[in-house]
């Protein structure tokens, strides 16, 4: 069994957008639920679907690629992968901590190379393989 972890991801977020959808929802039911005017809940809403437009249109560098190099080693390093505007961005970083969700996966690294900084991932259940899935999955609870 190998003792590398390599991640290819792909940029569709079905599960994301189904999330974000259904907290409009939420807060609309919510909203409708209450002794509220009508002029109210359509305000409330209007701004739900700004926000959530807004956080779709922040433009943070796309992750293509996780690779997980000799995880048999506490201080493993891994390489994270990124597309920025008009080229590629290997970075360097540990991983500190992981969790699991029924559809999504959080991985929080510290990067070592080009930048010292916190990097957190969001990695959603269909931008990757069902193999993969089940290697990340295994990942957050090691």
């Amino acid at each position: 069994m190998s003792n590398q972890l390599v991640v290819d991801i792909v940029p569709n977020r079905s599960w994301q957008r189904l999330y974000r959808y259904g907290f409009l929802f939420i807060i609309l039911l919510v909203a409708s639920a209450t002794q509220l005017s009508l002029y109210w809940i359509f305000a409330i809403a209007i701004f739900a679907v700004l926000l959530i437009k807004i956080t779709e249109l922040k433009t943070k560098p796309q992750l293509v690629h996780l690779t997980g190099c000799n995880l048999d080693e506490s201080d493993a390093y891994w390489q994270l992968l990124y597309n920025q505007k008009s080229q590629t961005v290997l970075w360097q970083a540990h991983l500190i901590s992981s969790q699991s969700f029924p559809h999504c996966i959080q991985l929080i690294f510290d990067t070592v190379q080009p930048l010292q900084k916190r990097e957190n991932i969001l990695i959603w259940k269909d931008q990757v393989t069902l193999d993969t899935w089940r290697e990340l999955k295994v990942l957050t609870r090691w």
